[in-house]
């Protein structure tokens, strides 16, 4: 439980609007001594169909939080320098939708814009060298451009030839002729240099401890677009030839250096068209090798979207794992050996972790049913939690958000979850509508996490149902993939009884 609150003194149901009331808390970075949080706020505008970001800051040891940047677009990405004094982060604040990099000391004053790039930056946040001396980030190159004189804006556009398979993505659009590459800038300004080109794009750079390599996953194969497979990269961070580390046959994610250098780590598995198997974490010499799995006992998948962390004495790795609609961060030991080992747990869902260098105490954002994100720290072990903010407090203790029951039941040879939530000032004595909830993917999965949809749903007098058929991810590969070949057969059939069971 994330916000407790006495139900018993709120005033009114969730309803749509609440989304404009609803603090958005995301992003916690925590900086190398351990003593300040840096987290994305957003929040949705009653104003324009549009949501507005900043970066805060927020002590560790507790207190109130402070802004960071300031205006009204966005900002998000915060990233600490490794001595602590400065912040990069992206933001749009000069040209709406179109970011670019910035630096600004730690204590505050003002930001610097260090790129001015056509296309803007992309990504989920700079990556700042060992030394501090450099940036790394990625960037979408060329691309047809909207003239700037309004008469020429006004003419038809050129006709797009489509070559390949994969020539646009939900919320990028037409992406076929602006590859997204890997690119490096001095912290205190000046030209960026591009370190991949091609057709093809590139993501996650990461440095090595020495500053000398920059590594990233790309797919550079002939038939690039026809599914999954990447492979992990390392260029030379003045510019020069990439070399490939890794040859899977299957996709690559979130790369990273060991502290010494020797190998890299990243998110992958060996299933380039199966996205039913549980994403595990591996590590390859730098030199290339057969990667090894470090996470092979764990039958759960290893969340591809928050990037793993090393600890602070570069033994161990931290990820969020998905374990049966619940988000936890797992330990596991680099070297491997030892099955992997959950150190954060509870009924709710970790959506990113990061660790204090100096330190080892770990920041992170979660989430529960009732409560929307906030921060948290626990120390390297993941005993001593305590929650930084309460940016939802007031709004939480002034709605009636409906908890959600848990139910199970068995269809054929598998065990099912499955969830209920009651509607607003709900009477035992009387009957309501039901709405039932079917999650896409298909192998995705509902559970512990803040939905407004379905508090919305439930303020307005409905019964909430949502169920994890089989094909859902979380609750071992064997069941993540029976729904293959069978999408729409068994799964629909665990649906209908959960309705059924509720």
């Amino acid at each position: 439980m994330i916000d407790p609150v006495d139900r018993s003194t709120a005033r009114r149901a969730i309803v749509a609007e609440d989304l404009t009331r609803v603090q958005g808390v995301s992003d916690a970075q925590i900086s190398p001594d351990g003593a300040r949080i840096a987290f994305v706020l957003t929040r949705a505008s009653d104003e324009a169909d549009e949501y507005t970001s900043n970066v805060w800051i927020a002590p560790a040891a507790g207190g109130e939080p402070r802004r960071f940047t300031t205006g009204a677009r966005r900002a998000y990405g915060p990233r600490w320098s490794p001595d602590g004094t400065r912040l990069a982060f992206f933001s749009d604040r000069e040209s709406p939708g179109k970011f670019q990099l910035y630096v600004m000391p730690s204590n505050g004053g003002e930001a610097v814009k260090i790129t001015d790039l056509q296309n803007g930056v992309a990504g989920g946040g700079p990556v700042w060298s060992p030394d501090g001396r450099r940036l790394a980030f990625v960037a979408q190159v060329g691309g047809w451009q909207e003239p700037k004189d309004e008469t020429e804006r006004g003419n038809s556009r050129p006709a797009r030839v489509i070559t390949t398979a994969m020539d646009k993505f939900d919320g990028e659009g037409f992406t076929l002729d602006r590859p997204a590459q890997v690119f490096v800038v001095a912290a205190d300004g000046g030209e960026s240099r591009q370190l991949t080109h091609g057709d093809v794009s590139a993501a996650w750079p990461a440095w090595s401890p020495d500053g000398r390599f920059v590594a990233f996953a790309s797919d550079r194969r002939p038939n690039w677009d026809e599914d999954w497979s990447f492979d992990v990269f390392v260029v030379p961070a003045d510019g020069g030839d990439p070399r490939r580390v890794t040859d899977t046959t299957g996709p690559t994610w979130q790369p990273m250096f060991s502290l010494d250098g020797q190998s890299i780590v990243y998110v992958g598995h060996r299933y380039p068209r199966d996205d039913g198997r549980n994403p595990h974490l591996f590590s390859v010499p730098l030199e290339g090798g057969k990667p090894v799995c470090l996470t092979e006992s764990l039958d759960r998948p290893v969340w591809d979207f928050a990037r793993p962390v090393w600890s602070a004495d570069g033994e161990s790795i931290l990820f969020v794992g998905r374990d049966r609609g619940t988000y936890p961060v797992y330990r596991v030991r680099a070297k491997g050996g030892e099955p992997a080992a959950k150190i954060i747990d509870g009924e709710r869902s970790i959506t990113g972790i990061s660790v204090a260098r100096l330190t080892g105490v770990i920041a992170f954002t979660a989430n529960d049913p009732t409560s929307p994100a906030e921060v948290f720290v626990a120390n390297a072990d993941g005993s001593g939690e305590r929650r930084v903010t309460g940016l939802n407090r007031e709004w939480n203790s002034a709605v009636a958000a409906s908890r959600p029951e848990r139910f199970s039941y068995r269809r054929d040879r598998y065990d099912i979850d499955g969830w209920i939530m009651k509607p607003f000032d709900f009477d035992p004595a009387k009957r309501y509508p039901a709405l039932l909830w079917i999650h896409g993917g298909p192998h995705r999965e509902f559970g512990d996490s803040y939905s407004h949809e379905f508090q919305v749903t439930a303020g307005a007098g409905f019964v909430v149902i949502y169920t994890n058929p089989r094909g859902s991810q979380g609750y071992g590969e064997k069941f993540s993939r029976a729904c293959v070949g069978d999408w729409g057969g068994g799964d629909f059939d665990d649906i209908m009884a959960g309705v059924d069971e509720a």
